[in-house]
């Protein structure tokens, strides 16, 4: 796999403040590979085919390929020098994600877990979705009403094929992957989730796996990892001291599942970070 930097982006300076969103066309001219991740929320709709790095591996997606980036996610597209690239993108804040997931009375942890993070368009979908972002792109919409109507729509595009019954978690269980969200919980790991939740050890690993499709150890490294790789991006802590901090006694099994994850060791995944300031996708 071909070696990028990884940027971490802020919200400030890559959201306006006053909507909380950003809406752009990008295209390949003069544009160069750019592997980031963030911590807003991003949409974009592909307008011609293009390749897409996501989470160390590189995909390709055709034209109207809707795809939900989270802040946990590290991505970006693969421009071809030798053919037009084109997406147009919106980014979002994690608080107006929050307001779209408190309206529509679902759950974080639901939108943490999604089965899927894209939509496949037809040509009349995607053109229709193409003239609404464009509208906001070129200034011809300015209103905040408008921009939050079509971020509402793009979001919800992406429930549409979840199921009810994995949309509304219990409340115990709602709260217990919240509280696991701190490090202070995921350090200690399933054992934290037995005292939070109440509940036995069978019963939350097969609430894990009802709700979420994945294992209870799962759960807890998915967490672990996500804060790994932002140490790793953001501070000088060596690996072991990560791996150590975030409740992995064993640096082999940190690197195995790291590299499992991200496509690439802590070490090299901190060497491609070292570009850390903040810019546009």
């Amino acid at each position: 796999m071909k070696e990028y930097d990884v940027e971490h982006l802020f919200e400030n300076g890559n959201i306006d403040g006053k909507t909380e969103c950003l809406c752009q066309k990008v295209s390949s001219e003069n544009r160069s590979v750019r592997i980031h991740d963030h911590e807003f929320y991003e949409i974009f709709l592909t307008l011609s085919e293009v390749g897409h790095f996501i989470n160390g591996k590189n995909e390709k997606l055709g034209r109207g390929t809707l795809v939900f980036i989270k802040p946990s996610d590290i991505h970006g597209i693969l421009y071809n020098e030798n053919r037009r690239c084109e997406i147009v993108n919106l980014s979002f804040s994690s608080r107006l994600m929050r307001k779209i997931i408190d309206y529509l009375v679902i759950s974080q942890a639901f939108i943490d877990n999604l089965k899927s993070n894209k939509v496949m368009l037809d040509e009349y979908e995607t053109q229709r979705l193409s003239e609404k972002l464009n509208m906001i792109v070129n200034g011809e919409r300015t209103d905040l009403l408008y921009k939050r109507c079509v971020l509402f729509e793009l979001v919800t595009m992406f429930l549409q094929g979840e199921s009810d019954e994995k949309k509304m978690f219990p409340q115990w269980f709602e709260k217990m992957c919240e509280q696991m969200k701190s490090k202070e919980n995921f350090t200690i790991g399933i054992e934290r989730m037995l005292e939070i939740s109440g509940k036995s050890r069978e019963y939350i690993s097969r609430s894990i796996k009802k709700y979420l499709g994945i294992s209870a150890t799962e759960f807890v490294n998915n967490l672990r990892l996500a804060y790994s790789a932002s140490q790793l991006i953001n501070t000088d802590k060596n690996v072991t001291d990560i791996c150590m901090d975030v409740g992995f006694y064993s640096i082999s099994w940190f690197n195995k599942i790291f590299a499992k994850k991200y496509g690439m060791s802590p070490k090299e995944f901190r060497k491609k970070g070292e570009s850390r300031e903040s810019r546009y996708i």
